[in-house]
């Protein structure tokens, strides 16, 4: 169940619809190799009902739940991390779309967590209006429709900085003591 949650967490939250790329973002910008030792740590997943909240474990190459270690999501061909002024992009292939979460480490080492996206019911009005900022392409793929954009760089960083990726959760960073 929790490989569920992380995976959930990761791609996407329940009950949510979103805009997805048809290639890893931001455009241009070159893939890290390994994650950062800024983000490397222990962190809390957000709150999920169980009487324990599980951690998240982010190494150098991996990240995965304490839960199930042998969950390991490694960095590779269908999982990209990169950078751009100020924010960590995740990317993850889901066959024919990319799917892109930003994070911004915060002063206190916590890790703020963004997608672009809306609860399901509130998905028509969000891409009319997100229409007006950035051109939208749709398609249906085996019976789903998807929404898609192809932004440069610097609309991309925009629309972080105007607030369409909402933030979905704060990832708090603790001390594990050995």
């Amino acid at each position: 169940m929790r490989v569920l949650c992380i995976s959930l967490f990761f791609l996407g939250l329940i009950g949510c619809q979103e805009i997805t790329y048809r290639e890893p973002q931001p455009r241009g910008v070159n893939t890290l190799a390994e994650i950062p030792e800024a983000l490397r740590g222990h962190y809390l997943l957000p709150e999920d009902n169980r009487a324990v909240r599980d951690t998240l474990v982010v190494e150098a190459h991996t990240y995965f739940a304490l839960s199930d270690k042998g969950d390991k999501r490694v960095l590779g061909d269908s999982l990209l991390l990169r950078y751009y002024k100020g924010y960590y992009f995740i990317n993850l292939y889901n066959n024919p779309e990319w799917l892109v979460r930003a994070m911004r480490l915060e002063p206190n080492g916590d890790i703020a967590y963004f997608m672009l996206g809306a609860e399901e019911k509130e998905f028509p009005a969000f891409i009319r209006n997100f229409g007006r900022e950035i051109k939208v392409d749709s398609s249906v793929v085996r019976g789903k429709k998807l929404y898609q954009i192809d932004p440069n760089p610097a609309q991309l960083l925009g629309l972080l900085k105007k607030g369409q990726f909402r933030q979905v959760a704060i990832l708090k960073r603790i001390q594990v003591t050995p």
